[in-house]
């Protein structure tokens, strides 16, 4: 059976202040939730209360995202969210089956720390914070031997002119599910090459209708181009490219794209 309780090692929080929390090793987490407050009310994180968030496994960055986009991640897979509430999912709830689910929880068995820093505004108005964890104490098990599979969610920004732009600077050593783009005006389209090849093509309005016979809610997401390889929900389903990967992307204007890459790794690195 699963646990959820409250971490209690939580340092440092502050308006304009770092925070520290002390996440638990020797478990394995299937989800995290912070739980944002202001003067002891729920409050939106996103507009004066945390700029970003990251997890470390000892030491190694393999969380970095705004509050926003850890919501709108969460949002376009159908999830649904209350005030105050930043979503951490490891465990993903949305794989279509419970062993497929599981297969990218963190199992830190062996592992020295996890660390999770919160960055806040200035403009923070007596901020506290709660955060909620999901755990138990098996292990993650591939024919009788423990595995890991941890997903990586880091920004790689891209200065885009108007109409096409070619980016070909994505890490494609370990396996991508998605590559959500977020930017303040349109992308009209998006062709995926890998190893040369075509492996995907869609205009904005032919991806969200593609996305949407798999239950993903783009309009509600919030993100301008979600690039999802595991569309079909299944664990072992995703984008590997061995020599070459690149973006064409047509943009409406010229504009920075974020680019948060999820991508499956087997050990901290």
């Amino acid at each position: 059976m699963r646990r959820g309780e409250f971490l209690r090692g939580i340092n440092g929080v502050v308006a304009g202040g770092n925070a520290t929390v002390k996440g638990e090793t020797g478990r394995r987490h299937h989800r995290l939730k912070v739980f944002y407050l202001e003067s002891g009310v729920l409050a939106d994180p996103s507009t004066t209360g945390i700029t970003r968030i990251e997890e470390r496994l000892n030491g190694v960055l393999f969380t970095d995202l705004t509050p926003a986009q850890a919501r709108s991640i969460y949002l376009l897979n159908g999830g649904t969210l209350g005030t105050g509430e930043i979503p951490l999912p490891k465990s993903e709830p949305w794989k279509a089956s419970p062993t497929g689910e599981e297969s990218t929880s963190w199992d830190l068995e062996g592992v020295n720390s996890y660390n999770i820093g919160l960055k806040f505004d200035a403009a923070a108005t007596a901020p506290s914070i709660r955060v909620y964890d999901e755990f138990d104490n098996f292990r993650n098990l591939d024919s009788g031997k423990p595995f890991k599979a941890f997903v990586k969610r880091l920004p790689i920004a891209f200065n885009a002119v108007s109409g096409l732009n070619d980016f070909n600077n994505l890490d494609f050593r370990f396996p991508i599910q998605r590559i959500h783009l977020f930017a303040p005006s349109a992308i009209n389209s998006v062709e995926v090459q890998r190893d040369g090849e075509v492996i995907y093509e869609a205009d904005n309005a032919e991806n969200v209708r593609i996305l949407a016979d798999y239950g993903l809610d783009v309009a509600a997401s919030g993100i301008e181009f979600p690039l999802v390889f595991d569309r079909d929900q299944q664990a072992s389903s995703f984008l590997q490219a061995r020599r070459s990967l690149n973006l064409r992307i047509d943009s409406s204007a010229a504009q920075v794209i974020t680019a948060i890459v999820e991508t499956r790794v087997p050990a901290i690195l």
